[in-house]
């Protein structure tokens, strides 16, 4: 008898000092951050949400709280604090990341410092990178960089001799990460998106291609190069559809490349081409990709100058792989394949969401399956992603691959309502 209450006085010890240490910290927090508003966060389908990007602009914050400081702030789900993330582009907002049960109402409190600038460490989920050769010279003859080393940069500027395999950029091009999967952009007259397997949720671009150009083909103990891009497009890129074949934003007078974003939870890399040359026609193209923590798709956001012929957006087409195409419906629709089409023979899944308002038809040639928007549209996004068999906890079957598609399809059609109470 002794004994048992001795072991309840303990427990009872211990709930006291968790609730003590508790208060401390969200004391500490209300310290820090004094000031605060309150928001709702609503799921409306019957699923759970896992790392649910939650981006609001800071214009509507403003109308709510013109005090707000982005400078300044944390995001709180009860005492917990949830990654979150101050955005800053052309539209700066707030995000954060939040898990929602099936059919739930959240509670989120922001909190902020009307004045000053305080970080927060969070988690690093996302990356977005890119490096070029400096130290060596061009051999313009041969169109390759020789000597020197790679140095990371925010913006680069492609030079006129550059090309395929010039060995001028890591990985030829910028390169973007979550914590599930990896892409890479080649900079050059072939604009086509690879892939990145990963083996692993760490972040591993900044350790891949520095010395061997192209080791990452070859596995490694974090994953490797999975995609057989070939003269394709790769997957999720953009190009023009005229005269019933698609072309690529090959012929370009400028290229500039800009890593707008490289945070805990959402990463963003833009691309300026100036002057594409289609023919007789020049356009001017603005590229955005993203990418958020815990997802395995990329956002692709284009706006183009006036043109008369449409964008079209690729889907990588391999032999021997199974053609899927959404059946639900919703305003967001999608088309994928999925089969051994790595470049090891392993299972691999590749997928496009496109918002059907915009797509007129859809075209297999040869190499890729084109989606061919409206000739209307000069602004659009949308979604591509990869899965792949070695990934942890990867999707290895057709059955489970179709599963994850209809389930991103759902959540991507009935989007988080998110609400400012009073």
């Amino acid at each position: 008898m002794k004994c048992q209450i001795f072991k309840l006085f303990e427990i009872v010890i211990i709930i006291v000092a968790l609730l003590s240490i508790a208060c401390t910290r969200n004391n500490g927090i209300k310290n820090s951050f004094p000031e605060s508003f309150i928001l709702t966060i609503k799921n409306n389908l019957d699923l759970a949400r896992q790392d649910a990007l939650v981006q609001i602009d800071l214009e509507k914050i403003k109308e709510k709280d013109e005090k707000f400081n982005p400078q300044a702030m944390v995001v709180l789900s009860g005492q917990r604090k949830l990654s979150s993330q101050y955005i800053i582009g052309e539209k700066e907002s707030i995000a954060f990341l939040v898990d929602m049960k099936p059919n739930k109402v959240k509670t989120i409190q922001m909190r902020y410092a009307k004045s000053g600038r305080k970080t927060n460490e969070y988690p690093k989920r996302t990356h977005a990178i890119l490096s070029q050769k400096v130290g060596g010279s061009w051999d313009h003859e041969n169109h390759v960089y020789r000597g020197g080393h790679f140095m990371d940069t925010i913006r680069t500027i492609v030079p006129a001799v550059h090309t395929d395999h010039s060995t001028y950029y890591r990985f030829e091009g910028p390169g973007w990460e979550s914590d599930k999967v990896g892409y890479r952009l080649y900079l050059d007259h072939r604009n086509a998106i690879d892939v990145f397997g990963k083996k692993t949720t760490d972040m591993v671009l900044d350790s891949i291609g520095w010395i061997n150009f192209e080791h990452y083909h070859e596995m490694d103990h974090w994953g490797m190069d999975v995609l057989k891009v070939g003269d394709s497009f790769g997957l999720g890129a953009v190009g023009i559809w005229t005269e019933d074949k698609a072309y690529k934003v090959g012929k370009v007078s400028q290229i500039m490349c800009t890593i707008m974003e490289d945070g805990p939870i959402y990463s963003k890399i833009a691309v300026d081409y100036n002057k594409w040359t289609v023919n007789n026609d020049k356009y001017d193209l603005y590229s955005e990709f993203s990418i958020q923590a815990g997802s395995r798709l990329s956002k692709h956001a284009v706006n183009i100058s006036e043109h008369k012929d449409p964008l079209c957006i690729s889907l990588i087409r391999h032999d021997d792989t199974e053609f899927i195409k959404s059946k639900n419906k919703g305003a967001w629709q999608y088309i994928a394949t999925f089969g051994s089409q790595d470049i090891t023979g392993k299972k691999l899944g590749v997928v496009v969401f496109y918002n059907a308002d915009v797509i007129n038809e859809i075209r297999p040639l040869d190499l890729d399956y084109y989606l061919i928007m409206k000739p209307e549209i000069n602004s659009a996004h949308w979604f591509f992603g990869a899965v792949w068999e070695e990934e942890k906890n990867g999707i290895k079957t057709l059955k489970d691959f179709c599963d994850y598609l209809d389930k991103t399809q759902q959540k991507l059609n009935n989007p988080l309502v998110v609400e400012f109470t009073d």
